[in-house]
C-alpha cells in the first residue's frame, strides 16, 4: 500500500505549526526515499512505491484548477528535493544534514518527509530536531519514535507498532487459540521494538513466549543458522517474525533449509507487516545466489530457493497487513488509487518497440496494481527524464555507486 495522499500530505502540513516557510507561496520540501539500497545497490521495492505515491500527491496539491483538493494550501507551491536514503541509518543522517545546509541553493528544506525505516528516521532525527526543522515519516513505525522528549520534531501518518503487537497477540490468541510462541526478530528499532511491544501484548493475553531470538542486519551465516537451530530444538511450532523485508527473507531461506518452513514443516510462522507488504524485497533474500555479501561466502549461504518453492513455502503462513477499509474515507482512498494507475509511466521505454523497457530482474507488483521495474539504462532502455525540482533524475540512478556498471532505469508500468 501506498502510505502517501494528497490529503495525508496537506492536511499533516497545515496542522505542523512549526513548519515556517521563509516564503509563504513556496513550500520546500525535502523527500528522503530509498529506492536502492546503499549496501549493494538493491532493488528498493517499497521505496519506489512510496516515491511515486509521493509524487503523485505532490502534483495533485501543485494543480490549482483539476478540482482535486484544490483548497488544500491554495496559495502555495509545493518544491521538493529527492534523495535517497538507502534504507540505511549513515546515508539517511547524511542526506538529512544535506536537507538542511546545501539543499534548494542552500535556503534548506522547510520539511522533510521519510526517510522510510525506523533506525534510520531516528538518526535523521537527530539532525532534524538541531535544526527545528519538522520531520514527517510515512513508514517509520517503531514505538520508541513516540517519545517526543527524545524526537521532538518528528511527526508521522501510520500508527506505532505497539498497536500491531497488540493486534498480533489478539489474533494469535483469540483468532487461533494458540498459547505458545517463539519469537525472531531482526535487531533494527522497527524489528527489536516492534517485537518487544508483541511480547508484552503476548504475555497481558496468557500466551507464553518459549524463546526470544534476535537476528542482525546481515548476519554472519553461522549465526542465522544457530538462530533458526533453536526454533528446531523448540516444542512451540508457532513463530512470531518481525524483521525488514531482506533479514526476513534470509531468516525464512534458512529455516526452508533446516526443515521448520514451508507446508511441510508442521510450522506457523506470523508474520508482520514489513513482510507482508513487500514480498519484492523477501522473495530476492530467499532466490538469490549471493544473497547477502555482507553476511558471507556465497558458498556459505543457504541453499537458493526457487520462486516456486518461495510460493509453496508461503502458503500456510500467517500476515499483519493494514487494512484498505477505511470507513467514510474509503471511496477518497479508492478514487486516489484510480487516479494514481492513471499516471503517465516512468518505468522507461524501449527504443525499438516504444514499449516498456525490459526488466532485468524480477518485475514486482507495486501498489494500486502498478508494476515497478528495474532495467539497465542503455541502448535498449532509455530511463524516464521526470526530475526533481533540482533537476535531479527521478528514475535513473547509478544504483551501486560503480561508474563502470549501467544506471538502471527504475519507475512504474502503471
Amino acid at each position: 500500500m501506498v502510505h502517501f495522499s494528497a490529503l495525508a500530505v496537506g492536511s499533516i502540513l497545515i496542522g505542523t505549526t512549526s513548519v515556517r516557510a521563509a516564503d509563504p507561496t513556496e513550500l520546500k520540501i525535502c523527500l528522503l526515499v530509498p529506492t536502492y539500497r546503499a549496501s549493494g545497490g538493491a532493488y528498493d521495492s517499497g521505496g519506489h512505491n512510496r516515491l511515486g505515491g509521493a509524487l503523485s500527491a505532490i502534483k495533485e496539491i501543485n494543480d490549482k484548477t483539476d478540482g482535486i483538493w484544490d483548497d488544500l494550501l491554495p496559495d502555495t507551491t509545493i518544491v521538493y528535493e529527492w534523495y535517497n536514503s538507502g534504507r540505511s541509518a549513515a546515508t539517511s543522517m547524511q542526506m538529512a544534514i544535506e536537507c538542511v545546509t546545501n539543499a534548494f541553493g542552500g535556503t534548506k528544506a522547510d520539511v522533510v518527509l521519510g526517510p522510510a525505516s525506523s533506525g534510520p528516521s531516528m538518526n535523521a532525527q537527530l539532525i532534524l530536531q538541531a535544526y527545528d526543522v519538522p520531520q514527517i515519516s510515512y513508514s517509520a513505525t517503531s514505538p520508541t519514535l513516540s517519545d517526543h522528549a527524545e524526537y521532538p520534531t518528528f511527526f508521522r501518518t501510520p500508527p506505532s507498532d505497539a498497536y500491531q503487537g497488540l493486534a498480533s497477540a489478539d489474533v494469535i490468541s483469540n483468532v487461533f487459540g494458540w498459547d505458545s510462541v517463539l519469537v525472531i526478530s531482526g535487531a533494527d528499532s522497527y524489528s527489536a521494538n516492534g517485537a518487544a511491544a508483541f511480547e508484552g501484548a503476548a504475555l497481558n493475553q496468557g500466551i507464553t513466549v518459549a524463546r526470544s531470538l534476535q537476528v542482525n542486519e546481515n548476519p554472519p551465516y553461522s549465526s542465522l543458522t544457530s538462530a533458526v537451530n533453536a526454533i528446531s530444538s523448540s516444542n512451540t511450532r508457532v513463530v512470531f517474525l518481525m524483521a525488514q523485508a531482506s533479514t526476513a527473507g534470509l531468516i525464512l531461506r534458512e529455516a526452508y533449509a533446516q526443515g521448520v518452513f514451508g507446508g511441510d514443516s508442521s510450522y506457523v510462522w506470523f508474520l508482520t507487516d514489513a513482510v507482508t507488504n513487500n514480498m519484492g524485497g523477501v522473495y530476492p533474500a530467499m532466490t538469490d545466489a549471493d544473497p547477502c555479501s555482507d553476511c558471507g561466502s556465497a558458498d556459505e549461504a543457504p541453499a537458493a530457493m526457487t520462486e516456486a518453492e518461495c510460493d509453496a513455502a508461503m502458503k500456510g503462513a500467517v500476515g499483519m497487513a493494514q487494512v484498505s477499509d477505511f470507513g467514510e474515507m474509503s471511496s477518497i482512498y479508492s478514487a486516489w488509487t484510480t487516479r494514481f494507475a492513471a499516471q503517465t509511466d516512468t518505468a522507461g521505454t524501449d527504443p525499438s518497440s516504444g514499449g516498456e523497457c525490459a526488466n532485468g530482474e524480477t518485475t514486482i507488483t507495486g501498489a494500486a496494481g502498478s508494476m515497478l521495474t528495474n532495467a539497465e539504462s542503455g541502448s535498449e532502455c532509455t530511463c524516464s527524464d521526470e526530475t526533481d525540482s533540482a533537476g535531479t533524475l527521478l528514475w535513473q540512478l547509478d544504483h551501486d555507486g560503480d561508474a563502470s556498471t549501467a544506471d538502471r532505469c527504475s519507475g512504474m508500468a502503471y
